[in-house]
């Protein structure tokens, strides 16, 4: 029985977590991007959230609190402007995970590394209904066997090529051109 009071005791005596009073709205006014602060209207300096990826801009209605002095914004909630896009900023790393992530594009889709980029799968699929175009300095492939189908014409042009095998070489056509 004593030990049942005590935990309602424990319970009771449990410090709450500070309230905040209100949750403002506004507009973004301006914006310092040395400092990636944004000015709420005209009145308000305010820092993202840490949670909000996407980055307000001038006109965009946003929800914020202050916490200790300082105003964070929580969410964007409207972008007036439908022409200017949705950019996502930090300076922080990301990392999703999730069973299945799939991005459904309909016109451009661009991926650009300043390093690396790295796609590892068990099984891989890309397709192209025009043109594959791929550019680099050193280009490698590995395979246990690569099988290449040309419909209509398979060009291999270099300074120098060569091809080695360790048991056969064949060449079958109905014309062979060499020279």
């Amino acid at each position: 029985m004593s030990a049942g009071l005590n935990l309602v005791s424990q319970t009771i005596n449990k410090p709450e977590p500070p309230k905040l009073s209100y949750v403002h709205c506004g507009e973004i006014t301006a914006v310092s991007g040395s400092d990636h602060q944004w000015q709420v209207d005209n009145s308000y300096s305010a820092l993202s959230g840490t949670g909000l990826m996407l980055t307000p801009c001038v006109g965009d209605k946003v929800s914020f609190i202050e916490s200790k002095g300082q105003y964070y914004i929580l969410q964007v909630l409207y972008r007036p402007d439908a022409e200017k896009p949705l950019s996502f900023e930090t300076e922080r790393d990301i990392d999703w995970q999730a069973p299945n992530v799939r991005f459904t594009v309909f016109d451009e889709m661009e991926f650009v590394s300043l390093n690396r980029i790295s796609l590892m799968c068990k099984h891989g699929v890309m397709s192209m209904t025009n043109t594959l175009v791929t550019q680099a300095e050193h280009y490698i492939q590995k395979a246990a066997q690569l099988s290449i189908t040309a419909k209509t014409l398979l060009r291999l042009n270099a300074k120098h090529q060569i091809i080695t095998a360790d048991e056969d070489v064949r060449i079958d056509g109905k014309r062979i051109n060499m020279g």
